[in-house]
């Protein structure tokens, strides 16, 4: 929300002006219930978009496969058997190195959607459920990628007053 202030506009917080009585929302507080930890070798390969083509009048749509996102479902996929009791129905938290370069293939969101997609249906029900993304280009890995999961429950700590 912008306010008119001699001609120049001046942004102002909207909780601010909303809550006339100052009052803090509560305060919040993780439990980690489980956490998860997967290497990847190779060479990641960012997701790439769904392609349209005309053939023959027909527009056909396809998405191109990825055999990087491929093998972490694979390898997520056989891991979960030492995590008999991984919650499903839980908040996570997750962190994802890539190999750094000194000339980066694609943009660091694109690899977190394959990544998140790849573990959609193996340790999350819906990527929907993963509350923190981080995501770093680690110099210190020449290739290969580290993934690690946490699974976390919020506790509420009543009002912060």
């Amino acid at each position: 929300m912008c306010i008119p202030l001699r001609g120049i506009y001046t942004h102002t917080r909207i909780d601010k002006i909303k809550n006339d009585k100052n009052e803090k929302p509560p305060k919040m507080k993780t439990h980690t219930i489980a956490k998860w930890v997967l290497s990847v070798g190779g060479d990641p390969k960012p997701k790439e978009t769904i392609r349209r083509v005309t053939r023959a009048g027909r527009i056909f749509t396809y998405q191109p496969h990825n055999h990087w996102i491929a093998e972490i479902n694979r390898k997520a996929s056989r891991t979960m058997f030492l995590y008999p009791n991984w919650p499903t129905d839980v908040r996570y938290a997750v962190r994802i190195d890539l190999p750094g370069r000194t000339k980066p293939k694609g943009d660091v969101d694109n690899y977190a959607k394959g990544v998140l997609d790849a573990l959609t249906g193996v340790l999350w029900k819906n990527d929907k459920q993963v509350d923190r993304l981080i995501v770093v280009r680690n110099y210190r890995y020449v290739s290969g990628t580290e993934i690690r999961v946490r699974a976390f429950s919020v506790v509420s700590m009543g009002t912060g007053s």
